[in-house]
């Protein structure tokens, strides 16, 4: 039943006011000291931007990816259209998932009444994701996107090369189908599920390198070198 409301609950709002100032109490509380001052905005802000240099990078195993779509693309099979599917399902998955998180830490909260100066308390741990993983989401989320870009990107390259009614396209209800899809998980991913992960991500057991900001991350960079 819990992944069932989370489900739905990723259409209507990705984060709510009360589940974002929880989790950045959480987050204060379990990685700063008491009385630190700590912009918990921007640190997320520069998570997403972190984020977003993962998702557009290209690896070998991204490129077998898209070998084996090609490979598997038979005549009367409609392959294409099944493959475009993938990048939904994982990331409606994913963010069912990351909405799980923030219901299944609400419950213990109010299991345990753990309150500290008057907000709750958050467990950070990384039990909460799959396979106590949470960098393993952000490689789906990689994932998906790059099979829907490539999904996009092959319809207009055939397009451009044979014309839109070549035989390429002989089933043109299909096309159409695979062209929403990928409109769909491009605005599902960009709206809901990137911002909600770079919040959700947080609650792990260890920082992120973003928790520097850009000035000392650069300098520790540079110490590191020398």
């Amino acid at each position: 039943m819990l992944y069932v409301v989370s489900f739905f609950r990723q259409f209507f709002r990705s984060v709510r006011r009360t589940d974002y100032l929880t989790l950045r109490h959480g987050f204060i509380a379990a990685h700063l000291s008491p009385g630190t001052r700590f912009n918990f905005r921007k640190y997320i802000k520069r998570s997403l931007q972190d984020d977003f240099k993962t998702v557009v990078g290209i690896s070998p195993p991204l490129w077998a990816s898209a070998l084996a779509v090609m490979l598997f693309n038979v005549h009367g099979w409609h392959n294409l259209f099944w493959f475009s599917t993938i990048p939904l399902v994982v990331i409606l998955a994913i963010g069912t998932k990351l909405q799980a998180i923030i219901a299944r830490m609400a419950v213990e909260i109010t299991e345990k009444h753990t309150v500290i100066q008057g907000m709750p308390v958050v467990k950070l741990s990384d039990e909460h994701f799959w396979f106590g993983k949470p960098h393993m989401v952000l490689h789906l989320i990689h994932f998906a996107l790059f099979q829907n870009a490539f999904e996009i990107t092959y319809f207009f390259w055939i397009w451009y090369e044979f014309g839109l009614r070549s035989c390429f396209h002989d089933n043109f209800e299909f096309i159409i189908a695979r062209i929403c899809l990928g409109g769909v998980v491009q605005f599902v991913c960009s709206y809901i599920t990137l911002p909600l992960h770079a919040l959700v991500s947080q609650m792990g057991s260890s920082m992120k390198r973003t928790i520097f900001d850009e000035q000392t991350s650069k300098a520790l960079k540079k110490w590191h070198k020398t």
